[in-house]
């Protein structure tokens, strides 16, 4: 009897199963990703703020950005055009490799 009372108060909740949950529905997210300018002029400060100082450390940059799909294989390329031999010299960067940075298109 006191279970009968327990579900009149109660009502039938809990004897009913609640709809499924659909967990393949993933919402729109559209990533906001820096276009291939945006990269050359934030690596182009880093060599005028003397923390990119030499021509192999931008050129390992630019591999890693690579890699995880921030630059194209076109941007690679028109980065060893402008910066030929850049992986394999280790010469010291200045304003002027800045400024050529800007300009890789």
């Amino acid at each position: 009897m006191l279970l009968i009372c327990l579900l009149i108060i109660s009502g039938c909740g809990p004897l009913i199963s609640p709809s499924p949950v659909n967990l393949d529905i993933r919402p729109n997210v559209v990533e906001d990703r820096a276009t291939a300018a945006d990269i050359w002029c934030a690596l182009a400060k880093g060599i005028e703020c003397q923390s990119v100082t030499s021509s192999q450390r931008l050129a390992q940059f630019v591999v890693v950005l690579a890699r995880h799909g921030d630059l194209s294989a076109d941007d690679v390329a028109a980065f060893d055009k402008t910066f030929p031999g850049a992986a394999k010299s280790d010469r010291p960067l200045g304003v002027d490799d800045a400024a050529k940075l800007r300009a890789v298109q």
